[in-house]
């Protein structure tokens, strides 16, 4: 009966034993590396089992982690790098490495277009007005008729002769200073019945173009303005 007893409490004390050393803790650290150039990554991303215990590597690379005895699984993560899961089995204190293969991701052809802020604008010219007939049509006229060089007046820098009186003046300027053209052919009377109407036909004129300044070269003769019809 007393050997029976014995061996009951060698048997007690040997389990109380295992349990302790199931029940230690241990330290699992080491480094992560890149698999290619062997240098540390940092701030990787290291999760142990599925929703368990997480941590970031530092700046170096390193990591470290206290742990019960045990099997544990790490699944490392990192941008640019291939995830991995690496499996340990912890009886005692660990340092690991853990190497990372970087990911490679072949992207589609881009093609980057670009436009100036000022692709709109088709050409630089100081002191031009050009009037579509459309334009002309909307702008409200005595008596119902369309009248060109009365739209005309209305533009900054140009202004009527006066009462009675056919053309305008440009900028100060005189009206036989000013150079009109229809079709490239020179106009040398642009109003009749003593100036109150045109005798620019509206019907046969497409646009206007009114040059108060900078007139081309090719136009010369003129010193105020120049209207092309």
């Amino acid at each position: 009966m007393r050997y029976l007893y014995q061996v009951a409490l060698w048997l007690n004390l040997f389990g109380l034993a295992q349990t302790a050393t199931a029940q230690k803790d241990y330290r699992l650290s080491g480094k992560v590396v890149n698999a290619t150039t062997n240098k540390p990554i940092p701030r990787v991303s290291l999760l142990i089992g599925e929703g368990g215990i997480g941590t970031n590597a530092d700046s170096t690379g390193a990591f470290s982690f206290v742990l019960r005895a045990g099997t544990y699984t790490i699944t490392v993560t990192a941008v640019g790098f291939r995830p991995i899961r690496e499996r340990f089995e912890l009886t005692r204190n660990q340092t690991e490495t853990i190497r990372l293969e970087p990911r490679i991701v072949d992207l589609d052809e881009v093609e980057v277009k670009a436009g100036r802020e000022d692709r709109n604008v088709r050409s630089v010219e100081m002191s031009k007005v050009q009037l579509s007939i459309g334009q002309i049509r909307r702008i409200p006229v005595v008596f119902g008729e369309i009248d060109i060089l009365k739209a005309l007046t209305l533009q900054p820098g140009v202004s009527t002769m006066g009462e009675g009186a056919g053309g305008f003046n440009v900028r100060g300027g005189r009206v036989d200073q000013n150079l009109v053209l229809l079709d490239g052919a020179p106009l040398f009377s642009t109003s009749h019945l003593l100036g109150f109407l045109s005798s620019i036909n509206p019907d046969i004129v497409q646009d206007v173009t009114l040059y108060k300044g900078s007139i081309p070269a090719s136009y010369g003769g003129r010193l105020s303005s120049l209207l092309t019809l």
